[in-house]
């Protein structure tokens, strides 16, 4: 998916990259690498987003400038969130229920950021 259809989709806006970078998948700040997309919602991480390997990065309008693409969002987290059921549609039929998953377990994050409303109802994901 390019970065472009993403940032529509979250009404974000491309900072300091192309709108036709492919994203293929989602990853931690320090774990992402080339056609992954990652975030930063708090201020202590804007040392691994200023080395980070993904391909672009979600930010609030207000985090400072950094080399690699950004989509600046109203709220990092929720967008990010919002991207899981697109990009990794396997974590999502997962989240908080690892029976469904081999047991393979997604952890606490996920399972805070897969149950938490976005703004207008619904769950932590959306179909685009």
């Amino acid at each position: 998916m390019k970065l472009a259809e993403i940032a529509s989709a979250l009404s974000a806006r491309i900072e300091n990259g192309s709108a036709d970078i492919e994203i293929v998948g989602l990853n931690g700040i320090e774990q992402a690498g080339p056609g992954e997309l990652t975030f930063v919602s708090n201020s202590k991480y804007a040392a691994a987003a200023r080395s980070t390997k993904a391909s672009a990065v979600i930010v609030a309008e207000d985090f400072p400038a950094i080399s690699t693409a950004m989509l600046r969002a109203e709220d990092p987290y929720l967008s990010f969130c919002s991207c899981a059921r697109t990009l990794s549609p396997a974590a999502a039929i997962c989240a908080g229920d690892s029976s469904s998953c081999g047991g393979a377990s997604l952890g606490e994050d996920w399972t805070r950021c897969a149950s938490r409303p976005l703004r207008g109802g619904g769950g932590g994901c959306r179909n685009w």
